[in-house]
């Protein structure tokens, strides 16, 4: 049975200053802006929250008033003792788990965490992050690093010729038929040196290229000699590497020399080779669905999301999940979607960092004009070890799981269990102490769509891709649609919540359709006889240019079980994360005005 809550308005969380609001949610920002903390960056997802701040949060809402360092210490690591005591025997639900964070992170304080989602795309990601996080992950990395090697032996012709491995194709769309000069840029004695086609199509390097720019200038091709990749994309330049000293280079492919010669001919029978061998794999397709998000697929005449890899990239990212064993199936397949953005013609060679960035910024799909073709098993293949070349392939996936893996050395002080489920039509009982919920928000878009690339890799490795029927918050326009749409479940995660149990509501907030959305969350918990207490401003990422991250607003607030009457304590954005967010100021009093009137005072 779990502890007795502390009496309403005593917990941390209803008590944390502007100032300890605005360290928790900067720390955290700069810990985790642009990358994943520890297990979180094994599997790519499309929205994740800042670990240490959902740590922070979870721990602040079963510690006494006044425990505002134990909550900052919480959020970093090693985790305080006091923190483990206050959580031991304590219950979490994770209402929209989505990858897992909020359960995993109670788990880790030593809370038994339940998360339920409504996707298999995400009950995988979440219950393949646990097995990692809990170090119960040995023979999963053993089991993925042998299902590498194997692919590897059976791809290996459709990459490889005379010694040497491609990495990377350039391509070129055509019609226009033409591609930027640029061709790679790397670092001697501390200069720059720029890779660029001459005029006689030849690679020539230069140490300096004021006039250079990521397009232009561009030079125009001729397809007829160049080997096709995929339907109207032409391969112009390829990095290759040699087996057996790992020494990389690039080869112009309009260039007149006999290599390039031989490496055209290659590409092109290896095309031919991995389209024989795509045609004896039963694959199912995932159908490209008319969506904002699918349209400049379907512009382009991509009807299928296997359609957006080449048939060697696609046959080898199979021949990867056909290798695991039950023991991996659902971490391979979850690699193998995390490798689509960039082992696919999503992904492109962005020349300013001389890196290549995946074209999917988070759920928008497009194809560029000049894709890049990465071998997704690029790598050396060596006693049972395999050095990644290339950037976002499965050989590179695989070895951060393995690493990953290796580092955990104590598992969790709490459980974590995750169910593929409708939240509404689980039985649960009323026992949480803490329930987070963080919903998918009333965009428009469907969430569906951010997810293709899972659905086909979950399909790939047989495994069910298609979401649980129920109300499915998806593609709703309207903040009525979407109160009416989230209410089941969102209640009957309220209902759970034990007398004097904190919900931690979790909402991103950009507009006056955001405010009345959290308006009416709030409202139905209220209902149910959750009360907000507290409304704080921190800090979330969405995808920037090229899918750096940016920080965005996002409001949490605080709600206490049968506690009505007490003063609702708000912060202001621009309290805490500076000037910049002044303009949300409004944004938050609005929505103060709304909860106040729903906490029993005025």
């Amino acid at each position: 049975m779990s502890p007795p809550m502390p009496p309403c308005g005593e917990t941390a969380i209803e008590s944390m200053s502007a100032g300890s609001v605005a360290r928790l949610a900067l720390e955290s920002a700069l810990r985790e802006r642009g990358r994943r903390e520890g297990v979180y960056d094994a599997f790519k997802w499309f929205g994740r929250r800042f670990a240490s701040m959902i740590r922070g949060l979870i721990a602040s809402s079963v510690l006494e008033s006044g425990a505002e360092d134990l909550t900052l210490q919480a959020a970093r690591t090693p985790i305080p003792s006091d923190v483990f005591e206050a959580s031991r025997g304590r219950k979490l639900l994770d209402a929209y788990s989505g990858s897992g964070i909020a359960a995993i992170e109670a788990a880790r304080l030593g809370f038994t965490s339940l998360g339920v989602d409504i996707d298999p795309a995400a009950y995988y990601t979440a219950a393949a992050t646990w097995r990692l996080a809990s170090c119960k992950c040995e023979a999963i990395a053993s089991c993925l690093i042998k299902a590498l090697y194997s692919a590897w032996r059976q791809a290996r012709k459709l990459w490889c010729t005379s010694g040497e491995c491609i990495i990377h194709i350039l391509a070129a769309k055509c019609p226009p038929c033409t591609a930027p000069v640029w061709v790679y840029s790397r670092r001697v004695g501390g200069l720059k040196v720029y890779g660029v086609i001459g005029e006689d199509g030849e690679i020539v390097e230069l140490r300096e290229a004021p006039s250079l720019k990521p397009s232009e200038p561009r030079i125009s091709l001729n397809r007829e000699t160049l080997p096709e990749i995929a339907p109207g994309f032409y391969a112009y330049a390829a990095e290759v590497y040699d087996e057996s000293s790992g020494e990389r280079r690039w080869v112009s492919l309009i260039s007149g020399a006999s290599r390039a010669a031989e490496l055209r001919e290659f590409i092109k029978e290896s095309a031919a080779e991995a389209e024989r061998e795509f045609n004896g794999i039963e694959l199912n397709e995932i159908a490209v669905p008319h969506g904002r998000e699918t349209r400049k697929l379907l512009r382009a005449g991509i009807t299928s999301i296997a359609r957006i890899a080449t048939r060697r990239q696609l046959v080898s990212l199979y021949r990867f999940v056909e290798a695991s064993g039950p023991e991996c199936r659902v971490e391979a397949a979850l690699i193998v979607a995390s490798a689509l953005r960039s082992s696919s013609l999503l992904a492109f060679y962005y020349q300013p960092s001389g890196r290549v960035n995946p074209g999917l910024v988070v759920k928008s799909y497009w194809i560029p004009l000049n894709p890049v073709e990465l071998n997704p098993l690029a790598g050396l293949y060596r006693g049972g070890v395999v050095k990644p070349l290339g950037r976002g392939g499965v050989a590179g996936y695989v070895r951060k799981y393995a690493r990953l893996c290796s580092s955990c050395s104590q598992a969790p002080r709490g459980h974590a269990l995750f169910i593929l489920g409708d939240l509404s039509r689980i039985y649960l009982r009323r026992a949480f102490d803490v329930v987070v919920a963080d919903p998918p928000y009333p965009t428009g878009f469907r969430y569906s769509e951010l997810l293709l690339l899972h659905r086909q890799a979950l399909a790939m490795a047989g495994l069910r891709y298609e979401p649980i029927k129920g109300l499915y918050v998806d593609g709703l326009r309207t903040v009525k649609e979407y109160i009416r749409g989230v209410r089941p479940s969102f209640v009957k995660s309220l209902r759970a919540l034990r007398d004097r149990g904190t919900l931690i509501l979790i909402f991103g907030l950009s507009g006056g359709e955001s405010v009345e959305a959290l308006a009416g969350l709030a409202s139905i918990a209220a209902s149910t006889g959750v009360a907000p207490t507290a409304l704080y401003p921190f800090l979330g990422e969405a995808p920037g240019s090229l899918g750096r991250g940016r920080s965005r607003l996002v409001a949490v607030m605080v709600g206490r079980k049968g506690c009505t009457g007490q003063d609702l304590k708000v912060v202001k954005p621009s309290s805490v994360l500076g000037p910049d967010f002044k303009g949300f100021d409004g944004l938050v009093a609005d929505l103060a005005e709304r909860l106040q009137s729903l906490s029993g005072n005025r």
